[in-house]
């Protein structure tokens, strides 16, 4: 059922997105918000990565979680 699949991993799609954007802001508050910081922590990448390995974004290279991470965090701070 291609409608199911599609409503089902949709839903999770979006509530694993809200957990990850929960963990990365923990993080990056333990982290000054990433402002004094050239990368993220190689955990929160690890982490980033393997709680969506099974989406799409999967086909996104840890280079590119990092550089979001912190353009996300860069656009926070100049908002």
């Amino acid at each position: 059922m291609p409608a199911v699949d599609r409503i089902q991993d949709g839903g999770r799609a979006i509530a694993i997105g809200e957990g990850l954007t929960a963990y990365v802001f923990t993080m990056a508050a333990q982290h000054s918000f990433f402002t004094n910081y050239a990368h993220v922590p190689p955990s929160v990448l690890k982490t980033c990565t393997k709680m969506t390995a099974h989406l799409e974004v999967a086909a996104r290279s840890t280079a590119d979680w990092h550089a979001a991470i912190l353009a996300d965090y860069t656009v926070s701070r100049t908002s």
